[in-house]
Parts: structure tokens; sequence; C-alpha cells
């Protein structure tokens, strides 16, 4: 590949500006913490990304929701498994804690998936990923969302249609239907 095989067309870190010093301030009048860089929002410099820049958050974005997601799942198989072989399962501390790991990881997943259907909302298969998600997480409503966003995109997908005739069901909208 051409990048590799010369040297590197960037500035070593030395070369760039040290960040300026804190202004000092009053602890009374000061509406952020002590660890805050910015007096406030306002103050927080505007970051522009290149399309680019753009593009890899997205689908950075759009894998780590799949990983997380795909992590979660397996592990909530090998939890049931476990549970399954063990007569009755692990004890209910352990399934607590490993239920809060795997609702932070679906929350995650979810997380991941609509930062980037707001990034680019064009993507039917990621909406569609987003919908039976949420419904799988019993968010019927943001099931329905996410699938009649991903219907407008692409009208005729069969899987979405039948996501979507599912989901409604679940709400009890039958005249959706």
């Amino acid at each position: 590949h051409d990048m590799m095989s010369g040297p590197p067309n960037h500035r070593p870190v030395e070369e760039y500006p040290a960040p300026a010093p804190k202004p000092a301030r009053d602890a009374e009048d000061s509406d952020t913490d002590d660890n805050s860089e910015y007096e406030s929002e306002d103050d927080t410099p505007e970051m522009t990304l290149t399309s680019t820049m753009t593009q890899v958050k997205f689908l950075a974005l759009k894998n780590l929701g799949r990983l997380v997601a795909d992590r979660a799942e397996r592990r909530e198989k090998e939890v049931t498994t476990q549970r399954e072989n063990d007569g009755g399962g692990p004890t209910e501390a352990i399934e607590d804690d490993a239920r809060t790991n795997l609702d932070a990881d679906f929350a995650l997943a979810l997380r991941c998936y609509a930062a980037a259907v707001e990034i680019d909302g064009t993507d039917a298969s990621l909406w569609r990923r987003l919908g039976a998600l949420a419904a799988s997480r019993s968010l019927p409503h943001v099931a329905r969302y996410a699938l009649e966003r991903g219907l407008a995109i692409a009208p005729k997908h069969p899987l979405m249609l039948e996501d979507l005739a599912e989901t409604l069901l679940a709400v009890g909208d039958l005249d959706a239907c």
C-alpha cells in the first residue's frame, strides 16, 4: 500500500501547540465542576467532521452496536443454558448480576444503533436491526418507529414487513396490520 511505503506525513505530537491554561475563576461564579475545561457548554470549540470521518463514525457505531448485541445474545443463551443444565441455575445474586450486565449491553447496542441512524437515516437494514433489538427488549414502540422508518426507505422489504406486523400485534394496533 502506498501510504505505508514512505515516511509518515503527520506532525509529531511535540509540534502541536500546548492547550491554553485554564483561566482563574471564582468558585462562587462557576456553574461547572473543577474538572471541566470550559466554563459552560457555549465555550466548547465547534468540531466539524469531514464526510469521511462522518462515514467512519457511522460505520463504527453500526458495527459496535452489532458486536455488543451479538455478545449479549450469546451471553444470554449461555445463562439460559446454564440455568437449564443446573436444574434451576445459578444463585439469584449471580443471575441478577448477569441480567444487569446483559441489560447494560443491550442498552449500549440500542444507543449505538440510534446514534448511527442519526448520522445516516437512509440505511434500511440498520433501522431493521434497531427495530428487531428494541422488540426483543420489550420496547415495542421504539421497534415500531424504527421498522416504519426502515419501510419508508425499503417499502417492499419482506422481513421488515413481517417484523412490523409482529410489532403492531404486540402493541395492539390491529388496524395498522
